[in-house]
């Protein structure tokens, strides 16, 4: 609880910063997670963006209640902007998962996929 008044009131001098390296890091891995998790599932990146989503929202809600300064403004509007994007790929990715799964893709890729690995163990 110190730790959450001493930065309310910033007795080291400094001002608080948007959490702008954690917001790029989880929305650009979580949407290479997504992509890549299309032959089982995208799930896990997808959970990553909306990390990236929620941290970013309460960034403007700081923004807006004067916690962070106006001066932070532009670096939360693109944070956003990013964020919207990596929404975009993922859900992107979720309709191409569920348009391959109904389309019987994952039934063929995989039976193929084991059927091969049967094959080479077997010699």
């Amino acid at each position: 609880m110190a730790g959450k008044v001493d930065d309310l009131f910033q007795s080291d001098g400094t001002s608080p910063r948007p959490r702008s390296g954690a917001v790029r890091a989880l929305v650009i891995l979580g949407s290479f997670l997504a992509i890549v998790g299309l032959p089982c599932s995208s799930v896990p990146g997808g959970l990553m963006v909306l990390w990236g989503w929620f941290l970013v929202d309460q960034d403007k809600s700081h923004l807006a209640s004067g916690y962070l300064s106006a001066e932070h403004s532009a670096e939360v509007d693109r944070l956003y902007r990013l964020t919207m994007f990596g929404v975009t790929v993922t859900l992107i990715t979720f309709f191409l998962q569920a348009w391959l799964f109904c389309s019987g893709f994952y039934t063929e890729f995989w039976s193929g996929i084991l059927r091969g690995a049967s094959t080479f163990l077997r010699g």
